[in-house]
């Protein structure tokens, strides 16, 4: 229930394609204005939860600073920081690992961007306005993917799809 890390951009497309092919509907890596918007929320809130960054809400660094005490070194389960859950209850938009987003990064092409932070990243990069980018091909251990899909005019299987797991994603 760890978020999957170590994907590059390309193999989190070939998944998307794949799910989407399995579920028939529509599976994609998020444009970066849904992520974003998202994260902010109708308000345009700096941080998921709210104006401030709150020890204890994402999984981040915030030992390096004097934001708080707690460095987990490692990824954690997908939503067990509850408090950094948004107003909307989406979970883990800070924290935990950067995520692709389908987005070309305009001033360094052929890369793409990320966003959310992870749990290497200081507290100020897990703002909800802040991006980063790698090139495409990189699989980095801080580095996983979300997805995003169409609203089906069925309902999803219930069952696992793949021995058991739902997939590689967030």
């Amino acid at each position: 229930n760890h978020p999957r890390e170590r994907v590059s951009w390309f193999e989190a497309v070939a998944y998307c394609r794949w799910l989407s092919a399995r579920l028939g509907i529509e599976v994609e890596l998020p444009r970066e204005e849904q992520w974003e918007r998202a994260s902010r929320g109708k308000e345009g809130r700096v941080y998921p939860w709210g104006e401030e960054y709150e020890a204890g809400r994402a999984n981040v660094d915030e030992t390096r600073g004097t934001v708080g005490r707690h460095d987990l070194g490692r990824t954690s389960a997908v939503g067990i920081y509850l408090e950094g859950a948004t107003p909307e209850g989406v979970m883990d938009l800070s924290g935990n690992v950067w995520e692709w987003c389908q987005d070309e990064h305009e001033e360094q092409k052929r890369s793409r961007v990320l966003r959310g932070s992870s749990w290497i990243s200081v507290p100020q990069f897990s703002r909800a306005d802040y991006r980063a980018r790698n090139p495409p091909d990189d699989r980095d251990s801080y580095v996983g993917f979300r997805l995003v899909c169409s609203s089906p005019h069925r309902p999803l299987p219930t069952g696992p799809l793949n021995n058991g797991h739902w997939g590689a994603g967030h």
